[in-house]
């Protein structure tokens, strides 16, 4: 009921699935930041976290690094 708004009416949400039974692929990672940078996202929000130190390994580093080239804030909850 009613009209939900948030801090910025014009932002856009879009989810993205890139776990499949307790498996996240580097590939289906990188594919949801390429997606989301396509559709025009303003903020991505990721809460997933990769075992690795190496950040030109890690798929979220990889994927939040091309949404910052972008103009796109990445946010990571669960790699932080």
């Amino acid at each position: 009921m009613g009209t939900a708004r948030g801090g910025v009416p014009s932002a856009r949400l879009a989810i993205y699935k890139v776990c499949w039974a307790f498996d996240c692929q580097d590939a289906d990672i990188l594919a949801a930041f390429d997606d989301a940078i396509a559709d025009g996202v303003d903020i991505i929000s990721v809460s997933l976290g990769l075992p690795t130190n190496n950040y030109f390994q890690n798929a979220i580093a990889i994927g939040a690094f091309h949404a910052m080239r972008k103009g796109i804030l990445t946010s990571t909850s669960a790699g932080n």
